[in-house]
């Protein structure tokens, strides 16, 4: 820290104020939270009337469209979520029908390939989906 920065709440003298008796007291005040003190909200209040009111609305307002942004957030996994099982549904029965096709056609060593691992696909992401370890995170989406 500079030697002519004084940390909060220090007193501070200079060699002219000591002549003078003069004293100069630095005090910082501040709030960690959405909301300020109640001392604080009565500093507010004093010097412009309604300015609690209005910090309290402001509060609200962030809180409501927080849960919004959340709540449509959440719907978007489910759709997604929902199409991507539709479409695994859809490629799972178009593959069951290519490996019957490749049955019908005599064509066993085909037929057992796409079918062993349309089914080891499945499992795999049955597994993936119950055990939350092997998912891929997002780090970039929190916070």
């Amino acid at each position: 820290m500079p030697d002519n920065i004084a940390p909060a709440g220090a007193v501070v003298e200079d060699e002219s104020s000591r002549d003078k008796g003069h004293i100069l007291t630095i005090e910082e005040i501040g709030w960690s939270g959405p909301v300020p003190s109640p001392q604080i909200l009565q500093q507010f209040e004093a010097i412009l009337p309604g300015s609690a009111a209005r910090i309290f609305a402001q509060f609200e307002a962030e809180a409501e469209h927080r849960r919004r942004a959340e709540f449509e957030e959440l719907r978007f996994r489910q759709r997604e979520s929902h199409v991507g099982q539709f479409l695994a549904g859809i490629f799972a029965v178009g593959a069951f029908g290519v490996t019957a096709f490749a049955l019908h056609l005599g064509a066993y060593g085909v037929a057992g390939l796409v079918g062993t691992t349309t089914v080891l696909t499945g499992v795999a992401a049955f597994l993936n989906r119950r055990n939350p370890a092997l998912q891929s995170t997002d780090s970039d989406d929190e916070g």
